[in-house]
């Protein structure tokens, strides 16, 4: 089997945990990402579940997102709705798939 090559080049996402009282404190930081295609059998097994599958991004596996952690992309905030180890890329990598935060967002902590 030929791993395919994984390139990390659309943006950087920082990864970050909910505290008790909703503020937000970063995990880590600078991480480089690829944006991925939402498919529809995705899309609406989330829609199915009252979730939205908004955004899917992979990220190297260096970080090791959870799913109870909070995503922001240039200031947007997104929970993780589902974490999936990729194992054919090269290098091998997380895949996250995303529902941003519309009402109700996270602070960070003083």
């Amino acid at each position: 089997m030929q791993r395919k090559i994984q390139t990390f080049n659309d943006g950087i996402l920082s990864l970050n945990t909910i505290a008790e009282d909703d503020t937000i404190s970063l995990v880590q930081g600078g991480i480089r990402f690829d944006n991925r295609t939402v498919g529809s059998k995705r899309f609406f097994e989330a829609y199915e579940f009252q979730r939205r599958a908004d955004k899917v991004v992979r990220v190297p596996t260096t970080a090791e997102p959870l799913s109870n952690d909070i995503v922001i992309i240039e200031g947007t905030q997104y929970n993780i709705l589902q974490v999936q180890k990729i194992k054919d890329t090269m290098p091998e990598c997380w895949q996250l798939t995303l529902e941003e935060i519309r009402e109700g967002r996270y602070h960070e902590a003083d």
